[in-house]
């Protein structure tokens, strides 16, 4: 074997190397994210304070949200920049609060935190735990697939406590960004819904 071939040997062993380490970085950077922002929210739980999940981020959640019947838990994060929903769904912060009167809006990556929305059916319980440790129990009352101007569909309704998970859809497509939105609107059953976890 020439050296040449042996070189363009060892060559391509590299950049394939690279390329694995490459795509292994980014889902062990968002599972390493995950357990800070987890670290995070506990700490503020406990103690009242909002702590950075790591230094430097200007993170913080509003809410842990579990799907059950899906196996499902994300955290809401404060905001919905594109920054912020890098790392998971995030409440549009001119919105309500989840478990407050009118429409909490969350957004978020129909390929990574929200793709699970596919999976919804009407009924589904979505369970909310905030930052004070109550949990707030949800149910899917209605899924439409909207124009993404179509503000209508995430409008509150005084006396109900809803959130509208937004994301874009369709859900299989290969390229970002798009017209369509999918929103899947939850609507809390208030009497005896909010129970402390503490």
């Amino acid at each position: 074997m020439s050296r040449a071939r042996r070189a363009l040997g060892v060559m391509c062993l590299v950049a394939g190397g690279a390329l694995v380490a490459h795509a292994l970085y980014i889902p062990a950077k968002a599972a390493l994210a995950h357990v800070l922002i987890a670290r995070a929210f506990a700490h503020e739980q406990e103690t009242g304070q909002t702590t950075a999940p790591w230094p430097g981020a200007d993170l913080s959640v509003h809410a842990k949200m579990r799907v059950p019947r899906l196996d499902v838990e994300r955290f809401v994060l404060e905001g919905s920049s594109l920054r912020t929903m890098a790392f998971g769904p995030g409440h549009t912060m001119r919105t309500p609060a989840i478990g407050a009167d009118g429409t909490a809006v969350v957004g978020g990556h129909r390929d990574t935190h929200m793709h699970f929305l596919g999976e919804v059916v009407l009924g589904d319980v979505f369970l909310f735990e905030d930052r004070h440790g109550v949990e707030h129990t949800y149910h899917v009352i209605a899924q439409e697939v909207v124009d993404r101007r179509q503000v209508s569909a995430v409008r509150s309704v005084p006396g109900r406590h809803r959130v509208a998970l937004v994301t874009c859809f369709p859900l299989d497509k290969p390229t970002p960004g798009g017209d369509e939105r999918l929103v899947v609107l939850l609507e809390e059953d208030v009497a005896g819904s909010a129970v402390a976890m503490r």
